[in-house]
């Protein structure tokens, strides 16, 4: 028996499992220095030999990855913030036009899909092994501990874990109960949840064949975050799938799917209820106050420099407005973060790629589901600039226009290069 080894997928996992580590995971806390610019590096060497093993670069993909560059270039001319061009230089634009290439020979070779569930697969696997070392080991005390020290705010933070693979970064206090957060390799339960209900979505939606495990298993891990933001845009995401399949399907139902679409409106009603109740409970709180100061504090900024902001990860400068602070030193929502560092300059940027996705997307409600749980995404996580925003917005732009994808295939099939059989699925 022989094994063929796929290259390309291995660089790719690698790629994805860098990207997943990036969101202020403890493991990356572990570098000295410009932690962030340096896996933007890294990144980006790995991006470029994936497309290397693409060979060809059409030309109509070089003159938007240039248009965009000129694009995002005007925007260090135009707030000549020279302390933060290095970051914004590396940590976006770099990294932007590679992801953007990338995406568009993902979207000509049909392998998008395939691309995007190997990150699922990924913090599947996470999700699994942090469940399990929380369920063993905090819970049931029945696994040795560790003690890691790694940077945190400047200052050194000391954290138990688990074989460095689930950190009790985070406590929480429910009905008068301390108890301690699955926080996974995090340093924050917020950073955490954005690649679980990432995958959520994924293995609802973007999976063929839904694999009941995987969903239980993020589901539950989710659960044992105990953050209020993740477990009301998991409940999101979960009533969006139930919509989109008993009311917009167009497929014969019977049996219990029948009965769900009638039982369904209460279904959702109360889901909605009980997100509504975890929101006004959360607002009732410190992080809820600071959260609203978030908003605030962004609206200030903005109001500063409605066009361009304070400047890109400018967060000394973002700070100067706010009155409530996470304990990392920033801020906790990202789309206010967004709008007060770069105003409407980059707002748009992040509005456009949404806006094209869904319009050039086969599948428009798939797409607008994601659009909207994104948007919760950032608004919740301030995450405007991590390495897994900036491929998620890649991919939004990088997706070939509808149209001119129709006349594409028209003529290869005029030309005899498609049979037209076949021209569907190319």
């Amino acid at each position: 028996m022989t094994y063929k080894i796929n290259s390309r997928g291995i660089i790719e996992y690698l790629l994805l499992l860098l990207i997943f580590i990036n969101g202020q995971s403890v493991w990356i806390r572990f570098i000295d220095g410009n932690r962030f610019i340096l896996m933007a590096w890294i990144v980006s060497g790995i991006t470029s030999i994936l497309l290397l093993s693409y060979r060809t670069i059409p030309k109509s993909t070089l003159i938007k990855s240039a248009i965009i560059i000129v694009y995002q270039l005007f925007y260090i001319v135009a707030t000549r913030h020279t302390s933060y061009t290095n970051s914004y230089l590396y940590r976006f634009m770099i990294v932007f036009a590679l992801f953007f290439l990338l995406g568009d020979a993902l979207w000509r070779k049909g392998k998008m899909r395939q691309f995007v569930l190997k990150f699922a697969n990924i913090v599947c696997l996470f999700a699994l092994i942090s469940l399990v070392l929380y369920l063993f080991g905090t819970c049931l005390n029945l696994l040795s501990q560790s003690v890691d020290s790694y940077d945190w705010a400047k200052v050194t933070k000391n954290t138990v874990n688990y074989f460095h693979l689930m950190y009790e970064a985070q406590t929480s206090e429910i009905l008068g109960i301390t108890v301690v957060r699955n926080c996974g390799i995090f340093a924050e339960v917020p950073s955490y949840a954005v690649p679980l209900l990432l995958g959520l979505f994924l293995e609802l939606f973007i999976r063929e064949r839904i694999m009941k495990i995987n969903v239980i298993i993020l589901i539950i891990t989710i659960v044992t975050t105990f953050s209020s933001k993740a477990i009301s845009i998991a409940l999101v995401v979960i009533a969006l799938k139930l919509c989109v399949d008993v009311y917009f399907i167009r497929k014969k139902i019977k049996g219990w799917k029948g009965i769900l679409k009638i039982v369904l409106p209460i279904l959702l009603l109360f889901m909605a209820a009980v997100a509504l109740e975890i929101v006004s409970t959360k607002l009732d709180t410190s992080s809820g106050f600071m959260r609203l100061d978030n908003i605030y504090t962004g609206w200030k900024a903005f109001r500063s420099n409605p066009l361009f902001g304070v400047g890109f990860d400018n967060e000394d400068a973002l700070n100067t407005y706010a009155s409530y602070m996470t304990s990392s030193g920033g801020l906790a929502m990202g789309i206010p973060v967004l709008i007060g560092e770069g105003g409407l300059y980059l707002i748009l940027f992040y509005i456009y790629g949404m806006v094209r996705f869904v319009k050039n997307i086969k599948n428009n409600l798939v797409a607008l589901s994601f659009v909207l749980v994104h948007i919760l995404i950032l608004f919740t996580s301030n995450i405007p600039y991590f390495l897994s925003t900036m491929l998620i917005l890649a991919i939004e732009y990088s997706i070939p226009n509808i149209k001119a994808r129709k006349r594409e295939i028209g003529v290869k099939v005029a030309t005899g290069c498609v049979p037209v059989k076949e021209a569907k699925y190319v």
